[in-house]
């Protein structure tokens, strides 16, 4: 009998991620990212290019004060990523 083998990894964090709609376009200038990241903070976003890859990671919270007493819809975090050339 053949077993498969385990393909989890458990010290990995298992957050979902959304990727997120993103226009990119190119100016004189260089170029301009534009992402829809509902309820990311600018202080909770990294943007950033290693090895001709640009990432974007967002952590989304609830801007709103205080202890929830209901709510109908959790925030994601967002990932995307692009090869630049």
């Amino acid at each position: 009998m053949s077993r498969q083998p385990n393909t989890t990894e458990s010290t990995r964090n298992h957050e979902r991620y959304v990727a997120p709609p993103v226009d990119i376009y190119e100016t004189r200038d260089g170029l301009v990212v534009l992402a829809d990241l509902p309820g990311v903070a600018q202080e909770a976003l990294d943007v950033r290019v290693d090895n001709n890859v640009l990432t974007i990671r967002g952590h989304a919270r609830h801007a709103v004060p205080g202890d929830v007493t209901y709510r109908e819809y959790e925030l994601v975090n967002f990932f995307r990523q692009f090869e630049l050339q």
